[in-house]
């Protein structure tokens, strides 16, 4: 058992090998393994049972949410203060509701882990879902490029999204103009929050293809 693992920030998932979830501590530069969540999998299920469980949970978790905020006819009219208010409400339950539920699945026993094999470090790097992205399971300096600019991309749509209403605003398209569609899309802000963080703390795929890298140039080894 591997003791005092509390900061995630320096564990990266790697992916699943015989049922158990495998990571990388980037601090003392070994592979760790522990028992995998019951709700993780990289394998295709034949049985889309869970998924549909995932979607009903969701949209439980926004009915409740609207009960919780009110009825949505309370997003008709005009923009309000008030209306702000249950907006940046919305977007935090998402992104709260969204992030532990990651959380749980990534990392829910990494305090009992124990150290991994090299040979088991490979084969959770090879069964890693990322690779349907790509053309091989080969690191390169495109496949790296690639995912900082999807990282970027995510990061400046996130902030951009904030200088954006507060533009709008200056210009007196927002506080007391009429609601319109665009209300259903800016509900689910909190959910592009949520990939953000997920990219860049909870998965990180330019520590993780970094790290794939270092494998396969026999790097970790030394």
């Amino acid at each position: 058992m591997v003791g005092g693992i509390t900061i995630l920030k320096r564990i990266i998932y790697i992916g699943e090998v015989a049922g158990d979830a495998i990571y990388f501590d980037t601090k003392q530069k070994q592979p760790l393994k522990a028992k995998k969540s019951k709700l993780l999998s990289n394998q295709k299920s034949k049985n889309s049972s869970r998924y549909i469980i995932y979607i009903l949970l969701t949209l439980f978790m926004l009915g409740s949410i609207f009960n919780l905020l009110g009825n949505i006819n309370d997003f008709y009219g005009v923009y309000t203060v008030g209306t702000l208010l249950r907006l940046c409400t919305i977007w935090f339950l998402e992104f709260v509701y969204l992030t532990f539920f990651t959380h749980r699945i990534l990392y829910r026993n990494l305090k009992d882990a124990e150290l991994a094999s090299k040979h088991e470090l490979g084969q959770a790097i090879r069964s890693n879902n990322i690779w349907n992205i790509f053309s091989d399971k080969k690191v390169t300096i495109s496949k790296k490029i690639i995912a900082w600019i999807v990282t970027l991309a995510i990061a400046f749509a996130s902030i951009g999204f904030i200088y954006v209403l507060y533009k709008t605003n200056e210009d007196g398209y927002l506080l007391g103009h009429a609601i319109g569609n665009e209300i259903f899309a800016l509900l689910f802000y909190g959910f592009l929050l949520f990939i953000l963080y997920y990219i860049i703390w909870e998965n990180n795929l330019i520590r993780w293809l970094d790290i794939v890298g270092k494998y396969q140039k026999r790097k970790l080894d030394k």
